[in-house]
């Protein structure tokens, strides 16, 4: 899919329960993310993209939006978890979404657009409050 027409809808013609989060310091975009709520019956919230500026990575910006992610997500969705896909060739992601307390629940294959297949992992956080501690 072609990422920029993807991201010119989601900001043009959000989806209900979509939530889009942007992270700016000093008039520079620091990061970004994306949720949608109650995604999932069992895994609950969504958290569909987490990114933030290469020079910015290990000075919290990952952990801020994570945190703004689960009070959205805690506010409208209070009920359910909050989860994630990550690539499992990914150690970086992995290690911060552990240390944010995320547990690994599940695994899946993912048909990337350029044909391969791409093992992802499932982290979740069963009680999105524990990232507000």
């Amino acid at each position: 899919m072609d990422r920029l027409h993807d991201w010119q809808l989601r900001l043009s013609a959000p989806a209900t329960g979509q939530y889009v989060l942007l992270l700016e310091a000093d008039g520079d975009l620091v990061g970004f993310a994306c949720a949608y709520g109650a995604y999932d019956a069992d895994a609950g919230t969504l958290l569909e993209n987490l990114h933030t500026h290469p020079e910015k990575k290990r000075q919290g910006a990952g952990r801020r939006l994570l945190q703004e992610i689960a009070r959205w997500s805690l506010a409208h969705y209070p009920e359910g978890p909050l989860h994630l896909w990550v690539v499992a060739s990914n150690p970086s992601a992995i290690g911060f979404y552990r240390h944010m307390r995320a547990v690994e629940d599940a695994q899946a294959v993912w048909n990337a657009p350029d044909g391969s297949r791409v093992p992802e992992l499932r982290y979740i956080w069963r009680n999105p409050s524990l990232l507000l501690a």
